[in-house]
């Protein structure tokens, strides 16, 4: 064996029927690695890698270089000049390095985005990248480092407008300091999310930003048990793996009040988001509490989900009752686009016979007819937010999590008006 061995390393020769056994045992690992991945990603989690599969099996059994026209392979400044099909395979970081002036090390933090690197050197690095066409191996550095790049993020539904926003503050902040994201979508499925955080934590994220209220801190205990950072939405208080972002309704619920008041309504209805979800109840709570204190008492209020559809459903509900509002507070601005759906549908005029409201501000509230006043979430923020405090949790020796505060405001457009 050891002859055997000898004679493939100096020659680059392999006999017939070793070669065969390995591009069998190169396709079982492919095979196996592309099935692992699908099972451990599955469809709930969106991420672009490609040739997993190949690569991991690449690693596993490396093809031997075969030597071209009888010549050895050839071995300069540690680096290999490895073949495949007649074509040379890509360049190494030490050579990117000698050829860029710098060491390794300077390649690896210019890339990784690690530590602080002059302008002059860092222009210099990624010329040379561009011009040898480097890439770096993020499995090889998750070997050696034992750390994944990877950050996850958690939303309720993908197909939301509520959630870009957040997904784009969040994307780019990790990426911004060479991160990939993991974006997972629960559709408020108990056993989907439950498979989720499984999936995420056998992914080795480094940290989960959970921007759903559908999943609460016992759900999430796995994760911190397995000692990955969490931010939450409206959860408090923090702890060590634990931070929390806490978006002030109250501010905006308020200016939306005193908005109407204002305007000389005195009879309000809510439609609020669904009852087993906290933030939903937080705003309910707030609206109802602030409306009567005005004297405003709210009648009817109606529980609904996040849909368009839900909302024009409640208005249904609402203009059945003898006593009409001339107001209707929404829990979302997707409740408020059905509800001014149903009340255009039943000869209703939007503001002159009902005022409406929203909450969220998503870019389809300035688009209605007419523009949707609302109470602006400032998501965006929310998703950069949310990594920032991943970020400097991990950072930490004992990893103590922080809470942040973000506040909302009132955009006041046409869909609202003096009471008839």
């Amino acid at each position: 064996m050891r002859s055997f061995m000898q004679s493939v390393s100096e020659t680059g020769y392999l006999p017939p029927l070793y070669q065969c056994w390995l591009n069998i045992v190169k396709s079982f690992f492919s095979s196996l690695s592309g099935l692992l991945i699908a099972v451990v990603l599955g469809p709930e989690i969106v991420i672009g890698w490609a040739r997993i599969g190949n690569l991991l099996a690449e690693s596993a059994f490396p093809a031997p270089s075969i030597a071209r026209e009888g010549s050895l392979q050839q071995s300069h400044s540690g680096s290999r000049l490895a073949f495949r099909g007649g074509k040379r395979m890509g360049h190494t970081m030490r050579e990117v390095a000698k050829r860029a002036g710098v060491s390794p090390a300077t390649v690896s933090r210019v890339l990784n985005k690690t530590h602080y690197i002059s302008v002059e050197t860092e222009r210099r690095v990624l010329e040379v990248v561009g011009q040898m066409k480097y890439f770096k191996n993020v499995h090889a550095r998750r070997l050696a480092t034992g750390r994944s790049d990877l950050f996850g993020l958690v939303i309720s539904e993908i197909a939301n407008p509520y959630f870009p926003e957040m997904i784009h503050g969040f994307q780019a902040a990790a990426w911004d300091r060479g991160f990939d994201v993991l974006l997972c979508n629960t559709q408020y499925d108990q056993a989907r999310t439950k498979s989720i955080l499984r999936k995420l934590i056998e992914s080795d994220v480094r940290g989960v930003a959970v921007m759903t209220s559908s999943i609460d801190r016992s759900m999430a205990s796995e994760l911190i048990e397995a000692g990955i950072g969490v931010v939450f939405c409206n959860v408090s208080p923090a702890e060590k793996l634990l931070s929390t972002i806490s978006i002030d309704y109250q501010r905006g619920i308020e200016q939306a009040i005193e908005h109407i008041v204002g305007l000389g309504h005195r009879c309000a209805a809510v439609i609020a988001g669904p009852d087993d979800n906290r933030t939903a109840i937080t705003i309910k709570d707030a609206l109802v509490a602030g409306l009567k204190k005005r004297d405003l008492h709210p009648l009817p209020v109606i529980s609904s989900n996040y849909r368009i559809d839900a909302g024009a459903s409640a208005v249904r509900a609402i203009l059945s009752t003898p006593d009409k509002p001339t107001a209707i507070f929404c829990g979302s601005d997707l409740i408020a686009l059905g509800a001014m759906s149903a009340l255009e549908e039943a000869g209703a005029g939007i503001p002159e016979d009902i005022s409406v409201i929203g909450i969220d501000d998503i870019s389809f509230a300035f688009l209605a007819r007419p523009p949707l006043t609302t109470i602006r979430v400032p998501r965006e923020r929310v998703g950069a937010t949310a990594f920032e405090a991943l970020d400097r949790m991990l950072k930490l020796k004992r990893r103590k999590g922080a809470d942040y505060y973000l506040e909302t405001e009132l955009v006041i457009r046409r869909s609202t008006t003096t009471a008839r």
